[in-house]
Order: C-alpha cells, then structure tokens, then sequence
C-alpha cells in the first residue's frame, strides 16, 4: 500500500504515509489498521470522521491577552524620569 519508495528512509515512509493517510483513508484503515490508528492519534485527526460527517474541532484556549507594563528602571528609578549622570 505504501510502496517501494516508503521503504527508502524514515523521513520518506513518513511522508508516504501521511499522504496515504489523508487521500486513501478507507484503504489505509483497512489494509493497516495498527498504522491508521497510531497515525490518528498523533496527527489529532481521523479523515473517515470527517468523511462522515462526525468531526470534532478541538479549540486550543488562546493565551492570556493581559499586557505587560513593566517600566524600565535605571538605579531604581523609572527610566522616563530619570536623569543622566553628569
């Protein structure tokens, strides 16, 4: 299913495999289930949900928009205030 070339080095199974994965889902389930499953649980996806319409959006939280004020200080002193040593 993945052919000769996924057979070349790490990377490039990797790569076939993710190809495969998103273009052939229905094949690839059924011809290496343990492979589908492993690769749907790292890439958070599974293409046959989306085929069917059951698909999950995971909303990652946005980070706190709070700013940080921090006024630089020279020698303890805010540095728009203060002075040039002479």
């Amino acid at each position: 299913m993945l052919g000769d070339y996924a057979a070349t080095n790490y990377h490039e199974f990797w790569a076939v495999a993710v190809e495969v994965f998103f273009e052939s889902p229905v094949a690839f389930r059924h011809e290496m289930p343990d492979l589908y499953e492993a690769m749907a649980c790292v890439l958070n996806q599974d293409p046959l949900n989306f085929i069917s319409g059951n698909t999950t959006i995971i909303r990652r939280p946005e980070a706190s928009k709070a700013k940080i004020t921090a006024t630089p200080k020279i020698n303890g002193t805010p540095a728009t205030t203060a002075k040039a040593a002479s």
